[in-house]
C-alpha cells in the first residue's frame, strides 16, 4: 500500500532538488520528472484535481527544458495526455490537444536516425498508437485538419524511418552471394 505521509514527505524532497537544482543541468528534467510522478501517484490516491493541475505544469517543465533527453520528454507529454483523460477538472479539449501536440512535435526526436536501430524500432512501434490515438480525439472534437495533420507527421516519421531502417541487398551481395540471388 502506498503511504500518503510518505508520498507528502517525497514531493517535499523532490521540490527541493528541483529548487536547488540550477536551469540547464542535466539532472533538472530528472528532478521535475520525479516531482510530476509524485504529484500523479498523489492524485491517484487522493484525487485532489490541484494535484493533477500541478503535475502537468511539473511534466510541462520537462518538456521544455532544454536538457531533457527526448524520450524522457515524450514520457512526460503522455502522463500529461493520462492526466487530461482521468481528470475532469483538466479533461477539456484544449489541454488534450496542447498535450497531443506536443507528443507529436516529439516524434522525430524519439525515433532519430542517430539511435541505433533496435531503438527505433521500439520507438516506432510504441508510437505508432499514440499517433492513432491523437488523430482520433482531434476528429471526435471535430478539428479535422489538426487530425489530418497529426496524421501525415506521424505517417513521415514512421515511414521516413521504415524505408531508413531497410537494407540494400548490395551489402548482402558482397558477403553472401548465394542469398542475395535468392532475395532477388
Amino acid at each position: 500500500t502506498t503511504d500518503l505521509g510518505d508520498i507528502k514527505n517525497a514531493i517535499t524532497i523532490q521540490r527541493q532538488a528541483v529548487d536547488l537544482t540550477p536551469d540547464g543541468d542535466l539532472a533538472k528534467a530528472r528532478h521535475l520528472n520525479n516531482l510530476g510522478i509524485l504529484l500523479q501517484i498523489r492524485f491517484e490516491h487522493v484525487g485532489e484535481s490541484q494535484d493533477a493541475d500541478k503535475a502537468m505544469t511539473t511534466f510541462l517543465g520537462v518538456i521544455n527544458e532544454p536538457m531533457a533527453d527526448p524520450s524522457m520528454k515524450l514520457t512526460a507529454a503522455l502522463r500529461i495526455v493520462q492526466l487530461c483523460e482521468s481528470n475532469q477538472a483538466t479533461n477539456n479539449p484544449t489541454n488534450l490537444s496542447q498535450a497531443y501536440q506536443r507528443v507529436v512535435e516529439l516524434l522525430p526526436h524519439v525515433v532519430w536516425l542517430g539511435h541505433s536501430v533496435n531503438r527505433r524500432y521500439e520507438g516506432l512501434r510504441e508510437l505508432s498508437g499514440v499517433i492513432s490515438q491523437a488523430v482520433a480525439f482531434s476528429i471526435s472534437v471535430g478539428n479535422y485538419g489538426q487530425g489530418l495533420e497529426w496524421f501525415e507527421e506521424g505517417r513521415n516519421v514512421v515511414w521516413g524511418q521504415i524505408l531508413q531502417l531497410r537494407t540494400h541487398i548490395d551489402g548482402l551481395e558482397k558477403s553472401h552471394p548465394e542469398l542475395a540471388t535468392e532475395f532477388k
